[in-house]
């Protein structure tokens, strides 16, 4: 009888060892994958945070050129003489080139979500692509080829708005 209860007490330490070796194997699978859960959730935020902090970057690069365009035309429109003209169409040029490069970065990383932000730019884009025509014919009647020139880039930079090959986005900054 001793024989036995000593053989039954085995039995249940090594049934008890085996069930706390198979649940510290189960605790170390499951904390393994839980981490790895946790670090691809982690990057996936990184990731979301770094993309969402370059699109607040951008747009705000932009507004701030949308202003400073806008002023530019208004600069313009008073200008007092032939050299000031050429020197706010050659910075109007410059802060559309500029406009242009980051409105292309944008649509790069915008997502679904974006495309309204998008048509925004696009419009306040076309509206001064108006004004620049309008510019344009009026250097074509005083027919000052310097004039012209510059603002033929401007036009230039205005119609790569729709270009999505990179070819045209390096046309754009070569403009500068």
């Amino acid at each position: 009888m001793n024989t036995r209860i000593i053989t039954l007490n085995r039995d249940s330490y090594i049934g008890i060892t085996l069930k706390w070796i198979g649940l510290f194997i189960f605790l170390t699978l499951f904390t393994v994958g839980v981490n790895n859960l946790h670090q691809k959730q982690l990057r996936k935020l990184t990731v979301s945070s770094e993309l969402l902090k370059q699109k607040s970057l951008l747009i705000s690069k932009m507004h701030n050129e949308m202003l400073s365009i806008s002023r530019t035309q208004f600069q313009l429109l008073q200008a007092s003489n032939e050299q000031q003209v050429i020197n706010e169409l050659r910075q109007l040029s410059d802060l559309i080139s500029d406009h242009l490069i980051h409105y292309y970065q944008l649509k790069a990383i915008a997502d679904e979500s974006d495309a309204e932000l998008l048509m925004r730019y696009r419009i306040g884009f076309e509206k001064w692509h108006n004004f620049n025509e309008d510019l344009l014919g009026y250097a074509n009647v005083v027919a000052d080829s310097g004039f012209i020139n510059t603002l033929k880039k401007v036009d230039l930079a205005f119609s790569q708005l729709d270009q999505d090959d990179n070819k045209k986005l390096l046309l754009v900054s070569q403009l500068r």
